[in-house]
């Protein structure tokens, strides 16, 4: 076994063969996490118009799927969407959430 691929593998490229046979592998969430709040932070931050804010973390999101970046930059990526749709969830009050969780059970139901 070469432990420098292994290692580079695990620790940059998130392997997930390599990672399957270790404990590693419950926690390759974390990394992904952090990113995505991240950029999330970032965005919300630094780019005022709401409309833009939500074209760049889709257009990240869909790119996510295209490529592989090392340390999980792909995978936070994938989470953005979420992280900042949580964001904006949280800020809204109880009501604005009501409605938001009603649309998305009948969007859900009409997949099915």
């Amino acid at each position: 076994m070469n432990f420098r691929d292994e290692l580079t593998g695990v620790l940059i490229w998130m392997d997930m063969d390599a990672l399957i046979n270790s404990y590693a592998f419950v926690l390759w969430f974390l990394p992904a996490l952090l990113i995505a709040r991240y950029f999330a932070y970032l965005t919300v931050k630094y780019i005022k118009p709401i409309s833009l804010q939500f074209f760049i973390v889709l257009a990240l999101f869909a790119s996510s799927f295209e490529m592989q970046l090392p340390f999980a930059i792909d995978n936070g990526l994938n989470a953005l969407l979420f992280v900042y749709i949580g964001y904006y969830l949280f800020k809204a009050n109880k009501k604005m959430i009501a409605i938001f969780l009603i649309l998305f059970g009948q969007f859900r139901l009409h997949l099915y």
